[in-house]
C-alpha cells in the first residue's frame, strides 16, 4: 500500500492560501486534504504527510495532525517502496492514482507544466519535494483538461463536482430521523434519483425548518443547528457546530464549514469555517475565509447586468483577468470585516484582514489589512488588528498559536510596505 504526500507548490491562490496550504482550502463540503484521504483510503493509499513551503511550515505543524515536511520518506513508506506525491491544487483526485507504477507522473498541460501527481521511490520523492521537478527518466503523461486550481476563482469552477463527491462520501454517516415538524421535500415521482438526507444525531433541527432534496442531498453535521423557518436546498452541507439562523435561505451548492453562523440568502458559496453572516443580505457564488464577519445587509453581485463573462482584478493595481465564469461573487480572505449594508461588486477580491466601511462600492480588489472608508484606504494598525482577531477567536474558545500570529504579522508587514511604497509613487 503506497503512502501519499500532498504538497503545496507555492502557486499563489491569494487570498485563499495566505494563511493555509493549498490542500487545506475548503473546495467543497470538505477540504482537498480531507477529500483526498477519503477517496484514496478505500483505493489502497494512505495520506501520511504533507509538504509545505517554509513560510507555511510552522502554521501547518501547529494546525495539522500529521507529519509535515518529513525527512525520512523511506521510513514512512515502509515495505511498499512507493510514494504518491499529489499536488494540493488537485481538487478532485482520481482513485486510480493509487495504483500508478513507480516512476510515472501526470503533468498539467499548461504554461508552467505543474506536476499533478507522481508515483516515485522514496529517494526520488524526496528529491522532487526538495527540488520541485521530476527526473528526466520519469514516465510523464500530459493531462489536457484543467484539473488544478490555477487562479483563486477556479474554486468556483470545481465547486459543484466537489460538493457532489463529498456529499456522496458523507452519505454513510450515522443519521437521525428528521424531527417532527421538519418539512422534507424528497423529490418527485418522475425523478431519476432520490437524494439522501443525513442529520447527525447530535445536530438540532427545529420544527418548521424545510429541507429540499429534490435537486440534491443535504448533510447536517455534528452539533450543527438549523433554526425555525430556515430553508436548505440540496446539494448542501452544514458543517460541524454551525448554525443556520431563522428564515435563512441556503441555496444549492453551498457548503458551510465548521462553527459558522449564517442567515439571509446564501447560494453557491463555500465558507472555510468560523465565520459569521448572521443577518439578512445576499451572498452568492463566493468563497469566504475564516474569522470573517459580514455586517448586517452585506450583499454581493454575482452576475453582470450584461450576463457576460466576469473579469477579476486579482491584486491591487493588476490588470483584470478573464475567468471564463458567468457567475462569480466575492473571494474574501480571512479576518475580513464588512460594515452594515456593504455592497460588493461582481468578482470582488478582498485581502486578508481588510475592513470595508465605506458607503459606496469598494474597489474591485481591496488590499490585505486595508481600512477602507469614504475618506480613502489606509493600512490597519497591527495592535488594533491583532486585538480584534484574538477577541473574535476567543468567542469560539480558540487561542491562536504563536506560529499563526507570526504569520499574520508577516502578512501585515508586507501589506504595510506595499501601501507605503504606493503612497510614494507619484
Amino acid at each position: 500500500m503506497p503512502i501519499a504526500i500532498l504538497f503545496d507548490d507555492a502557486h499563489s491562490l491569494a487570498p485563499l492560501t495566505e494563511l493555509r496550504a493549498s490542500f487545506e482550502v475548503r473546495t467543497g463540503a470538505l477540504t482537498t486534504l480531507d477529500r483526498c484521504a477519503a477517496i484514496l483510503g478505500p483505493a489502497g493509499a494512505t495520506v501520511t504527510a504533507v509538504q509545505v513551503p517554509a513560510d507555511c511550515e510552522a502554521c501547518s505543524r501547529e494546525r495539522l495532525d500529521m507529519s509535515t515536511n518529513p525527512h525520512d520518506l523511506a521510513a514512512l513508506a515502509g515495505d511498499d517502496n512507493r510514494v504518491l506525491v499529489i499536488n494540493g491544487r488537485y481538487v478532485l483526485p482520481n482513485p486510480d492514482i493509487a495504483s500508478m507504477p513507480v516512476g510515472s507522473a501526470y503533468v498539467q498541460d499548461s504554461t508552467d507544466g505543474a506536476v499533478v501527481v507522481a508515483c516515485l521511490s522514496p529517494v526520488d520523492a524526496a528529491d522532487f519535494l526538495h527540488a520541485g521537478h521530476l527526473k528526466p527518466e520519469c514516465d510523464v503523461a500530459i493531462v489536457e483538461d484543467q484539473v488544478l486550481l490555477d487562479r483563486p476563482w477556479d474554486v468556483m469552477r470545481f465547486r459543484d463536482d466537489a460538493i457532489d463527491i463529498d456529499l456522496a462520501l458523507l452519505a454513510g454517516k450515522k443519521s437521525a430521523e428528521p424531527p417532527p415538524g421538519v418539512v422534507v421535500i424528497e423529490g418527485f415521482e418522475d425523478d431519476d434519483a432520490q437524494h439522501h438526507l443525513v442529520i447527525s444525531p447530535s445536530a438540532t433541527v427545529y420544527p418548521t425548518a424545510l429541507i429540499d432534496l429534490s435537486a440534491g442531498p443535504v448533510v447536517i453535521d455534528d452539533d450543527a443547528i438549523v433554526r425555525p423557518y430556515a430553508i436548505i436546498r440540496g446539494p448542501a452541507f452544514i458543517g460541524r457546530g454551525s448554525t443556520v439562523l431563522d428564515q435563512a435561505h441556503i441555496k444549492p451548492h453551498t457548503a458551510i464549514g465548521p462553527v459558522c453562523k449564517v442567515a439571509g440568502e446564501v447560494g453557491g458559496t463555500l465558507f472555510q469555517g468560523f465565520s459569521n453572516k448572521a443577518h439578512d443580505g445576499h451572498v452568492g457564488d463566493s468563497w469566504i475565509g475564516e474569522w470573517v464577519n459580514l455586517g448586517a445587509g452585506t450583499t454581493n453581485s454575482n452576475l453582470l447586468n450584461t450576463y457576460g463573462e466576469i473579469a477579476v482584478q486579482p491584486a491591487p493595481g493588476a490588470a483584470r483577468q478573464r475567468t471564463g465564469l458567468q457567475y462569480l461573487g466575492s473571494l474574501i480572505g480571512d479576518h475580513v470585516k464588512t460594515a452594515i449594508c456593504t455592497r460588493l461588486p461582481t468578482g470582488a477580491v478582498v485581502g486578508t484582514g481588510a475592513m470595508l466601511a465605506g458607503t459606496g462600492w469598494p474597489e474591485p480588489c481591496t488590499p490585505a489589512f486595508a481600512w477602507s472608508t469614504d475618506r480613502g484606504v489606509s493600512t490597519m494598525r497591527w495592535p488594533r488588528f491583532v486585538e480584534t482577531a484574538k477577541a473574535m477567536m476567543a468567542r469560539r474558545g480558540i487561542t491562536p498559536g504563536q506560529a499563526y500570529i507570526a504569520r499574520l504579522r508577516e502578512l501585515h508587514e508586507c501589506a504595510a510596505a506595499v501601501q507605503a511604497h504606493s503612497a510614494q509613487v507619484p
